[in-house]
């Protein structure tokens, strides 16, 4: 083994709870420096525009990213939603989407399942 990749998903305590992962940063922090010391390459997967993000969290996670050291980050934007997933449900009980809408497309001419809807949440300036 010569590298790790960490589902870490956010990077601050409040969106970790909003996602319920189960983890603190510090324990990504954690996890992230034994694998450095044992020589494994590290990279952790941050998704901004989840659930409970605001300005100010937004703000905590890009100043967290810094103390990932010897580490990549893959930052990216929302959460897809799949059916039946926390995310699915979360969505339906806050009005975003409707129980018999379709979260899935086939890709033209393929026949295969593509890409369908992302979660992401819109800060307003008001969150700060």
């Amino acid at each position: 083994m010569s590298s790790s990749e960490m589902g870490t998903d956010a990077a601050c305590d409040a969106t970790l709870e909003e996602l319920n992962k189960g983890f603190t940063f510090a324990d990504a922090v954690r996890t992230g420096n034994l694998a450095s010391q044992l020589g494994l390459a590290c990279a952790h997967f941050i998704m901004f525009g989840g659930p409970g993000e605001n300005q100010k969290t937004f703000r905590e996670e890009l100043e967290n990213i810094d103390r990932l050291e010897d580490s990549v980050v893959f930052a990216f934007t929302g959460i897809r939603i799949l059916p039946e997933t926390g995310i699915f449900k979360r969505t339906n009980k806050e009005g975003l989407i409707s129980g018999g809408r379709s979260l899935l497309k086939r890709e033209l001419g393929t026949g295969e399942l593509g890409t369908g809807k992302l979660y992401v949440t819109a800060p307003s300036s008001t969150d700060v």
